[in-house]
């Protein structure tokens, strides 16, 4: 200990004095005791002791040199680059010992001190991120919890199979959020002439679009099939009321834009009729391999932009129990992706729709699911998923 601290002392004394003290002992005592051997002796008497002496020199010149260098320069080195090492490894508490502050201090020391307080402030900053990135994770856990457990809610108002089973012959519902939870959702409900089904984009993804579809369910819940008298139109046109009523949109004078996008289908089976009223969504339909497009209104429901008593239009068509009818949300059409790097589109849609004409149901969703990722190939997900193929309703 003794030792280790003389050698703190001198690797932290003065470069300079440091290279004199050892300048002076391995070469002016050398020469001095030289001329004094000299003076008292004659040559010949020397020579035995000065080729003794040079001996001994060359024997201890390395290993004086490898002690000269580590008090000179790395010992102070070894202890910074330890120290820096271990505070890296996350020791955020390392220290080594320092010389108390004499005023002026040589260049080295100045160095080392400040390599080494330089050394605890990075420390202390990065234990306190730790601690902070520590607190982020929990809070994210719980976050991702209560979505997961968002998610299960948002499942859990959507029809269930029976429902689609009771209605209709065949069909798919491919229903993707882009997060754990999202703005699309999707309606099928009994009447007493047949059924109503819908898909519908609410404003916005995630937690927002979530809670927007938690509102939409729970107006149709409220309002009852009943009360729709069979009129999809008649469907967007409560829904545009009550929600703006909702949300505090009272006509043209708010400027709130929560709203969402719909195509709402009746199928009456008893006329053998479908009537279709859209809100910024379309209705697809093949005959005969053909894939047709009905285009709903461009007006959302519950957009400020909306007028409280604005009419959608109907659309009637007859069933002749071969057609295969298609609702989707955008999110289907914007993905980009393909070699250039450009929505699917419409028309790229329509294209996967005529490929699967023919197939039982669950087959063409796993072609079309399968056809759709090909063409999105490492594009990101831009938006939520919705898409419903279904035939005529059993009678």
């Amino acid at each position: 200990m003794r030792m280790s601290r003389l050698m703190d002392i001198i690797a932290d004394m003065d470069t300079k004095i440091k290279t004199l003290v050892f300048f002076f002992i391995l070469s002016i005592v050398p020469a001095g005791v030289n001329l004094v051997l000299l003076h008292h002796y004659s040559s010949k008497q020397i020579i035995p002791f000065a080729a003794l002496f040079l001996a001994f020199m060359i024997v201890i010149q390395f290993p004086v040199c490898g002690w000269f260098s580590n008090a000179m320069v790395f010992r102070n080195i070894k202890k910074i680059n330890d120290y820096c090492q271990s505070v890296k490894q996350g020791a955020y508490h390392a220290s080594f010992p320092l010389p108390p502050e004499k005023g002026e201090e040589n260049d080295f020391l100045k160095t080392k001190r400040n390599l080494y307080w330089m050394g605890r402030i990075i420390a202390a900053r990065e234990e306190k991120l730790v601690n902070i990135l520590g607190l982020l994770r929990f809070s994210q856990t719980k976050v991702m919890e209560s979505i997961e457990y968002a998610s299960r809610i948002q499942h859990a108002l959507l029809p269930s199979s029976a429902v689609f089973n009771a209605v209709f012959k065949d069909y798919f519902v491919w229903w993707e959020p882009r997060d754990v939870v999202g703005g699309d959702t999707y309606w099928v409900t009994k009447t007493e002439s047949g059924c109503f089904v819908a898909a519908i984009d609410c404003t916005g993804h995630g937690v927002p679009g979530a809670f927007m579809t938690l509102i939409v369910h729970i107006l149709l819940e409220k309002t009852g099939a009943s009360e729709f008298c069979n009129n999809p139109g008649r469907v967007l046109e409560i829904l545009n009321i009550q929600l703006k009523q909702v949300l505090g949109c009272n006509g043209t004078a708010s400027r709130i834009d929560d709203g969402f996008d719909a195509a709402v289908c009746h199928i009456n089976a008893e006329c053998g009729e479908l009537t279709f009223a859209g809100a910024g969504l379309p209705l697809f339909y093949e005959i005969q391999g053909k894939i047709l497009e009905i285009k709903g209104d461009r007006m959302g429901v519950g957009d400020h932009r909306v007028p409280v008593d604005y009419h959608y239009k109907n659309h009637t068509l007859q069933l002749t129990g071969f057609e295969t009818f298609y609702l989707l949300t955008d999110g289907v059409t914007d993905q980009v992706g393909g070699r250039k790097g450009l929505p699917l589109g419409k028309n790229g849609l329509k294209q996967l729709l005529a490929r699967v004409s023919g197939m039982p149901f669950q087959e063409r969703q796993k072609h079309l699911t399968e056809s759709w990722r090909t063409y999105a190939g490492q594009e990101e997900k831009r938006d939520d998923l919705t898409l419903l193929g279904f035939s005529a309703v059993k009678g």
